[in-house]
């Protein structure tokens, strides 16, 4: 299985895994590519399979690897890649409740910006989980949530700074703008 710079090479034998990894370096070197042996990493479902080979010379044995986006596990097992979906699919369902939320938001009064916040807050501490320690387990900080994104605060500051942009760059004697500067 080849894809882009992603390759999957499926064998049987510890000397088809061997021969396959060598053609391969001989046929990039003849192209001028090089395999880069670091970033390989070496999968079976058998565990004895790497013993009778300096595994270190073709990569690193692991026990499950990504390969066009799916997680294949040398158990057969799904349940990391399932798992990886759902927090996907969690994550892209708050991004689309903020986008209802942020709709229009830039008109509005701000009152319940606190409840807002509270909300996105608790709708990411049930996205993300809590934090795994060594002696259980917490919930996640402010910080910890807000790491990857901006808050919905931010990006209501955000969206009103671009109405204004828009308003200002209007026609002067647009009807809407009129109203604006007269408010």
């Amino acid at each position: 299985m080849a894809n882009a710079d992603d390759l999957a090479l499926l064998v049987e034998s510890v000397d088809g895994a061997i021969g396959n990894l060598n053609t391969l370096k001989e046929i990039a070197e003849r192209l001028g590519l090089q395999i880069s042996f670091e970033k390989t990493e070496l999968m079976t479902t058998d565990g004895n399979f790497w013993e009778k080979t300096d595994k270190t010379k073709y990569g690193e044995i692991t026990n499950s690897f990504k390969y066009l986006g799916e997680i294949i596990c040398n158990n057969g097992s799904e349940r990391e890649d399932m798992k990886e979906r759902l927090v996907m699919m969690e994550r892209l369902s708050f991004a689309v409740v903020k986008q209802v939320i942020l709709y229009g938001i830039e008109t509005a009064s701000l009152p319940s910006l606190r409840k807002l916040l509270g909300i996105e807050r608790k709708i990411l501490r049930r996205i993300y989980g809590p934090a795994k320690l060594p002696e259980g387990y917490r919930l996640r900080s402010t910080r910890e949530l807000y790491r990857e994104m901006d808050d919905l605060e931010t990006d209501i500051r955000l969206s009103r700074l671009r109405f204004y942009g828009h308003i200002v760059r209007m026609n002067p004697s647009s009807i809407n703008r009129e109203i604006f500067r007269k408010i």
